[in-house]
């Protein structure tokens, strides 16, 4: 199995525990987190199908280069762009 494999049938495990809420990990219930990393899992996947690798020119960035190097992102400093943010209650 892949990693895209293994990390749905995460996904489907925690689906037993959709509208749980744990205020000391998040203000969003378990199942608006599947749903939001669905939503970045698509548009990911989209984004590298429609990308020109010959389009690529490197940029240096501080705040990334410290993301890849501590490999992982400080809680409350990302916020994820409307595309992946959902409004409405789920179903």
């Amino acid at each position: 199995m892949n990693d895209l494999e293994l990390l749905t049938t995460e996904f489907e495990n925690y689906f037993q525990h959709f509208e749980k809420q744990n205020y000391l990990v998040s203000k969003s219930p378990v199942g608006w987190q599947i749903d939001h990393s669905l939503k970045v899992i698509i548009n990911i996947i989209a984004t590298l199908k429609n990308s020109n690798p010959d389009d690529y020119k490197y940029n240096f960035n501080l705040k990334r280069s410290l993301v890849y190097f501590r490999k992982k992102i400080s809680r409350g400093v990302g916020k994820a762009p409307k595309s992946v943010r959902t409004f409405d209650k789920i179903t």
